[in-house]
């Protein structure tokens, strides 16, 4: 079952530097009890830990240097009962080269961000869907 969402409330903001990107919006989140969300953002880190996930494990590349967050996108939402921030960045290094992947860990350098909150369903994370992830029960 698919749900029709209605925008509630808008946030920006900046995460402070120093910090984790995901550890600091899922804290933001929670604290404005938002528990389903679209979020976007850039800016740059001084390091981080990308994933891939290949069907069946994932698959890390850690740059340990400033890079540039090109673009964020990414979603909030329950997993395992608590407030989870799931994001996705493409970052780009000195050279130019690009690499995106999930964001597993990261040190702010700067990042300003965006978060629409949507209500009307409730969505939560879980395995034991066709993949082996923690994902949405809702399918079309």
């Amino acid at each position: 079952m698919l749900s029709e969402l209605k925008q509630g409330r808008v946030f920006a903001g900046r995460v402070t530097a120093g910090k984790d990107a995901v550890q600091a919006i899922s804290d933001f989140a929670r604290s404005k009890g938002i528990r389903f969300a679209k979020v976007s953002g850039i800016g740059a880190f001084e390091k981080v830990k990308l994933g891939y996930f290949d069907g069946s494990k994932y698959h890390y590349k850690s740059f340990d240097e400033p890079i540039e967050v090109a673009s964020m996108e990414g979603n909030i939402s329950i997993k395992e009962d608590d407030i989870y921030a799931h994001l996705h960045i493409n970052i780009a290094d000195k050279d130019f080269n690009s690499y995106a992947g999930h964001l597993f860990e990261s040190e702010v350098f700067c990042l300003e961000f965006f978060i629409t909150e949507y209500t009307g369903h409730e969505y939560v994370r879980a395995v034991g869907h066709e993949i082996p992830l923690a994902v949405w029960g809702d399918t079309i």
